[in-house]
């Protein structure tokens, strides 16, 4: 399985470079071997198993309505052209919680290459991430609730009081996502229309 979930990533290459020699010559033998093995029901169900990665981050100022719609129909886009699904906690302080999830590669893409490079972020912190047997959020693009700073740390386990509440207790993965998806349940107003 090891040996899947690091060719997980190379499939683009690997279908581009079947195109390409498809159109140009006949297809060695080698890669028609590969491409058969590349559908095989096994390979296949890694490839697609759903990857979740769940992060805290602090933004450097508050956002007000209508910067924060504006995020949200970045990532909406965003998310929907990469297949990418999830929810967003946010705060009035300006403190996310999101649930990302998707293509493995996707999902990582997006946070270690663009979430973590954006200035506007800081106190980054991964809490959890991995393969998950289905997605937990698959209807939407990017579903949003609003949160007080009261409700994270409850989610986070975190210490209260003089900390800066960014030091979560390492509840497990799945712990963790089962918190996020009661707290959204909670509120009758279905996330992709609640509005900033």
């Amino acid at each position: 399985m090891k040996w899947a979930n690091n060719r997980c990533n190379e499939l683009p290459f690997l279908k581009a470079r079947l195109d390409f020699w498809a159109q140009h010559q006949p297809v060695p033998h080698q890669l028609q071997v590969l491409a058969i093995r590349l559908t095989r029901p096994v390979f296949s169900a890694v490839c697609m198993q759903p990857y979740h990665l769940i992060y805290q981050s602090q933004w450097m100022e508050p956002l007000g309505a209508a910067a924060l719609a504006d995020l949200l129909h970045q990532c909406r886009t965003y998310n929907r052209q990469h297949d990418i699904t999830g929810v967003l906690l946010h705060t009035p302080e300006g403190r996310f919680l999101q649930v990302l999830e998707g293509p493995r590669t996707a999902v990582r893409h997006l946070y270690y290459h663009a979430i973590l490079s954006d200035p506007r972020h800081h106190h980054c912190q991964v809490l959890g991430e991995g393969p998950w047997p289905q997605r937990s959020f698959a209807t939407w693009t990017m579903g949003f609730r609003h949160a007080q700073a009261g409700d994270l740390r409850t989610l986070l386990g975190e210490a209260t009081g003089d900390s800066l509440g960014l030091t979560p207790r390492p509840y497990p993965r799945p712990q963790l996502l089962g918190l996020v998806n009661d707290f959204v349940e909670q509120d009758p107003i279905p996330t992709w229309q609640e509005q900033p």
